[in-house]
């Protein structure tokens, strides 16, 4: 949806700020039920984004550990699979460049 993880995470912290805000003016204004709820939204909606970056960053980057590793190790010129036009797709890029130098040098 956006290009880069920067701006994302920033969206949402600005989106769970919010939803903060809204639930402690309902409770404030005697609106229980409506705080309530704005907590249990905003409640929601942080484990959703703690899932989107497992998914989307952590296990990405895990993957370009491991693959670093193994470059590191000797085993040159073995390409990574795409990744999304982010800066850890741009990453894996550069990963996968470094390999195949690293395999050219070797020969």
């Amino acid at each position: 949806m956006f290009g880069n993880l920067k701006t994302q995470l920033l969206l949402s912290a600005v989106v769970a700020l919010t939803l903060l805000s809204m639930g402690i003016w309902a409770v404030s204004h005697r609106l229980a039920g409506w705080g309530i709820a704005m907590f249990i939204v905003l409640a929601v909606y942080l484990i959703a984004v703690n899932v989107w970056f497992i998914v989307f960053v952590s296990m990405p980057l895990k993957r370009l550990t491991e693959h670093a590793n193994r470059i590191a190790d000797g085993s040159f010129g073995v390409h990574l699979e795409e990744f999304d036009e982010d800066e850890i797709g741009y990453l894996a890029e550069a990963i996968n460049g470094m390999s195949e130098k690293a395999a050219v040098a070797e020969n």
